[in-house]
């Protein structure tokens, strides 16, 4: 991509060759990823808050929970690259969104697995579709940092911090008021369904790069070794917390789970 040599860039963000966007089709854009961000992780907390409930329904032991949400983290592995094939060959809009969409109904499938095989899939569906939402998704908000000019990743990512806050406190809610899992969820993801479709409406459209010939793996340099495994560490603390605590906490604290 050809860039204008005039163009001195801010923070490292390279400019775009097209044409200047509005400010209002901008913060639309801006708006419309940064609700992708926040329905994510807003998602994503909705189930963790419901995993103690869940793990008593189904009477699973800790070793079996330990097998559902290993499912999980393998369907997110099979979503990144998918994501990223997909982004280069139809977009990042087009994928963030689809990908959205069932994710919302991923969530939604999850309180109708009786046993810890039915679960197990639906954890493995809900995991390829939040992780290659979460590719596509930051993918989009590298369209719309370039258009700004200047960083607004970091605001992104603070979106779906919040949209994890928000759906851990709307769970404590539900299991506080005993709502059962099956409304949460249902209501949850038709929730964020609708904000998917509104986000659709406004969201950048990029054009599909087209590099889908590239390698889908390729051998990492040392100093990107390192990174990772740094960052493999602290997504192993955050996952052990974000799925472990509530089941702790029920635990020690003596809870009791009522279903309905």
């Amino acid at each position: 991509m050809d860039y204008d040599v005039f163009y001195e860039p801010e923070n490292g963000i390279e400019p775009h060759d097209q044409p200047p966007l509005s400010q209002t089709v901008l913060k639309r854009a801006r708006l419309a990823t940064s609700l992708c961000f926040a329905v994510n992780g807003c998602a994503f907390a909705s189930w963790v808050s419901r995993i103690p409930l869940i793990k008593h329904e189904l009477a699973m032991s800790d070793s079996q929970l330990g097998f559902a949400l290993f499912a999980l983290a393998g369907g997110a592995l099979v979503g990144f690259p998918l994501a990223g094939v997909t982004c280069a060959k139809f977009g990042s809009k087009l994928v963030s969104i689809v990908l959205g969409v069932f994710f919302c109904f991923a969530l939604a499938a999850i309180p109708f697995a009786n046993r810890l095989p039915t679960l197990m899939v639906a954890l493995a569906c809900f995991g390829i579709f939040h992780g290659g939402m979460d590719v596509a998704m930051n993918a989009n908000g590298v369209e719309v940092e370039g258009h700004y000019g200047r960083s607004i990743m970091s605001s992104l990512h603070g979106m779906y911090s919040l949209g994890g806050l928000v759906g851990a406190a709307a769970g404590m809610l539900a299991t506080r008021l005993n709502v059962s899992t099956t409304a949460h969820l249902l209501a949850a993801a038709g929730c964020f369904l609708m904000v998917i479709c509104f986000a659709w409406t406004v969201m950048l459209a990029d054009k599909p790069s087209g590099h889908i010939d590239h390698p889908i793996f390729a051998v990492p340099s040392k100093p990107l070794l390192a990174i990772g495994a740094i960052v493999t560490c602290a997504f192993l603390c955050e996952g052990a917390m974000g799925d472990w605590s509530g089941v702790y906490f029920a635990k020690r604290c003596g809870l009791r789970l009522n279903s309905r």
